[in-house]
């Protein structure tokens, strides 16, 4: 249970804002420097235009002089112009100095909590701030004294009543943030077991540990889908309309279970699917997932729902169907690798169902169809190539062997006769009936012509008259 602050952390605190008081200073005096030197640099420039402006007029307005020098007959003249102007020599560099940079970093560490917005904008990891160094460099100021001194007389005076209020328990899988007037309680995170605020000075949120699931949120066109004005009618039972609780005492920061909602996404080749993922999470550092954003769970779908459309946006139709497992991993590392600052761990994520509109499956079954058709054409096709080679085969050692075609003969006789059918079948040779066949021809009678004549018609019956 920590009540009250030592006089050790009092000096800390007061060293250090020494410390910062003293940078702020250098730091002032430095940027004066550099200000009286920028202004000594445009002064000298000014001051080197205006000369060199005065020699120019100096040289067009005076003439050169002449000098002319007589020895014996011979004459010689001399011109001496002006001599050139001088030049002031530039000033010294500036003294070299830290970087603003590094000082303005040193002095917001003294004036800003590590879960502080400033603290997501800068080069500073937030996990160095986690729960060992939560709120370690910052100290209590005196109000902060005087209401924890009154807070412990109040425990003390209402012993052992006041138990009920100190003691709190979290589970095996939780986690408990304290908040002592706002900022963050020396040790990070409590739990499990029991563990002892002080009334009315400090607050917790329970963080759960466990994996959580959920299906990625609906998207549909260009509106946006987290929105009640914009959502569908059909969608708006599954977006919520209500901020998130405040951080407030016994606040249980959960997700709650969502239902089974598709994703309509835009794949490379032009097609909209309906894709159904899940995402399966953790919680790795309660601390930080409490003070570095304001909804993990919320931020977490709605990065999950982004990372699915960026990722299946640059896949085909078929790759979307046949590389299901490798477009998971590539989620997963994507969003862990995101989601790291928040505190949160992804551990999984899955594709469910890929559905197709319902044109579009038309379509598809019209081509497998069609594509299946054609292919059973093709294989009918070369079986009756096939069974036409094996005929003529056949036919071939038929007609070199007489006695295998009455084996045939009897062959389908067998077969006919295990049928049930009321027609008998007599087994009868040809060779039996050529004789009558040869008889009849010879005793057929001819016409002039030389054929047969064709067949006499029946004589007519006599009717006798009815009396």
């Amino acid at each position: 249970m920590d009540i009250g602050y030592s006089t050790g952390s009092r000096q800390a605190y007061e060293q250090q804002a020494a410390v910062a008081h003293q940078q702020q200073q250098q730091t002032a005096a430095l940027q004066q420097q550099q200000q009286q030197q920028q202004q000594q640099q445009q002064q000298n420039s000014g001051q080197q235009q205006q000369q060199q402006q005065q020699h120019g007029l100096q040289q067009q307005l005076v003439p050169p002089t002449i000098s002319v020098t007589v020895s014996g007959t011979t004459g010689t003249t001399a011109y001496t112009n002006p001599p050139p102007p001088v030049i002031p020599v530039n000033p010294p560099p500036p003294v070299p100095h830290p970087p603003m940079t590094t000082l303005i970093q040193e002095q917001a560490r003294y004036s800003h909590p590590p879960g502080h917005r400033w603290m997501q904008q800068t080069n500073v990891p937030p996990g160095k701030f986690g729960e060992e160094k939560a709120s370690a460099s910052e100290g209590p100021d005196i109000c902060a004294y005087i209401l924890t001194t009154i807070s412990i007389l109040l425990i003390m005076m209402t012993f052992p009543f006041s138990l009920i209020f100190c003691i709190k328990v979290v589970q095996e899988y939780e986690r408990a943030v304290i908040f002592r007037l706002g900022r963050l309680l020396r040790g990070g995170a409590k739990g499990p077991g029991i563990f002892f605020i002080i009334p009315c000075i400090d607050t917790y949120c329970k963080v759960d540990l466990r994996t959580v699931s959920f299906d990625v949120p609906p998207q549909e066109g260009q509106a946006d889908p987290f929105r009640a004005e914009s959502a569908p009618a059909y969608l708006s039972a599954f977006i919520p309309t209500e901020p998130p609780p405040p951080l407030a005492e016994d606040v249980y920061y959960g997700v709650p279970p969502l239902k089974n909602t598709y994703a309509w996404i835009l794949s490379k080749d032009s097609v909209t699917v309906a894709v159904d993922a899940v995402v399966y999470y953790r919680i790795s550092n309660a601390t930080i997932a409490v003070s570095n954003v304001e909804d993990y769970g919320h931020s977490t779908r709605l990065l999950a729902a982004t990372t699915l459309r960026n990722v299946l946006g640059t896949k085909n139709l078929s790759e979307i169907l046949s590389e299901r497992e490798s477009i998971s991993h590539v989620m997963q590392a994507s969003l862990d690798e995101a989601t790291d600052p928040w505190g949160v761990k992804v551990e999984r994520v899955e594709i469910k169902d890929v559905r197709l509109p319902v044109q579009l499956q038309r379509a598809m079954a019209a081509e497998a169809e069609a594509a299946r058709e054609a292919r059973a054409k093709v294989i009918a096709a070369e079986g009756e190539q096939r069974a036409s080679r094996s005929l003529k085969e056949a036919a071939e050692v038929i007609a070199d062997t007489p006695s295998a075609l009455q084996l045939r003969y009897l062959q389908t006789l067998a077969s006919i006769a295990a049928e049930k059918n009321s027609t008998i079948v007599f087994p009868i040779p040809m060779e039996l009936f050529s004789g009558f066949i040869a008889h009849d021809q010879r005793h057929e009678p001819h016409n002039n012509d030389g054929g047969p004549s064709p067949p006499m018609a029946p004589p007519l019956e006599k009717k006798e008259p009815i009396a």
